[in-house]
């Protein structure tokens, strides 16, 4: 998902981590709904609307 909105890895402080075995490279965790839209809302509006831009390039519309 990061690499679609363009954001470096971010540490989440809240929530909970869900471990499924002991690598800690597959350790997933439930992130409050509050604080994942605090940081990720801005960053789908950003990118959401390059891609409508983008579109709108395509069919010959000029923004």
């Amino acid at each position: 998902m990061c690499q679609f909105v363009g954001c470096d890895w971010h540490l989440f402080r809240g929530g909970q981590d869900i471990i499924f075995n002991k690598d800690l490279e597959d350790v997933n965790k439930v992130i409050p709904y509050d604080e994942w839209m605090a940081f990720f809302r801005p960053l789908f509006q950003k990118a959401y609307g390059a891609f409508n831009e983008q579109q709108a390039l395509l069919r010959g519309e000029a923004s």
